[in-house]
This record gives structure tokens, sequence and C-alpha cells, in this order.
């Protein structure tokens, strides 16, 4: 689960996602919010708390998220061994393949 809290340290809104989440990341405009983690998936959601897409595709950890700065779209890196770009739709628009680094295990 990701937890969003205001400066004061009073607690804004919880984004379920299960399992470890491994890193968040805001969108570039602030309306989206990405968690990926050990279930092998990267969430988008609206920062209102509701689930916008799943990127579905990694196979294990999902390692890091980032949004290009003036496009919509984002790269998620997993434990596969890829990099995958996609929309904010949820469309994979392409694979990348890497060297593997270290497994979570």
């Amino acid at each position: 689960m990701a937890k969003l809290w205001d400066l004061k340290g009073t607690k804004f809104r919880e984004f379920p996602h299960k399992g470890k989440v491994e890193t968040t990341k805001f969108s570039p405009d602030g309306k989206l919010l990405a968690t990926v983690g050990e279930n092998g998936t990267a969430l988008l959601w609206n920062i209102n708390g509701k689930p916008h897409k799943p990127l579905l595709g990694h196979k294990g950890y999902v390692n890091s998220v980032n949004f290009s700065p003036n496009e919509k779209k984002l790269a998620t890196d997993g434990d596969d061994g890829t990099v995958r770009l996609w929309d904010y739709s949820g469309k994979q628009l392409k694979e990348f393949k890497t060297i593997k680094a270290e497994s979570h295990k």
C-alpha cells in the first residue's frame, strides 16, 4: 500500500497496491500517481485514489517507474530484464531487453 501525506503529517489518501511497493512517482502534471512493486505490476492512480490503469507485463519485481516530462508516456524497469514503455491508457508501446540485475529474492 502506498500512502500520501500532507505537509502537516496527516494522511491524505491511500493507494492499495498489493504487496511491497518499491517506488512511487507523480506524473509531471500531478494528476496521476504510479506505484510499482513486488507483485509484478505497475499501477496508475488518479490523484483522488481511484485506480486509473494497471500496467501488466513484467514477471517479478518492478523496480522503478519514470514519467516522460512532456509526453503522456512512462517507463518501468523490472527484474525480468526488461524496460517497458507505456502510454497513460495502459497500452505497452515498446519493450527493451536489458542485462538482468540482481534479483530481489
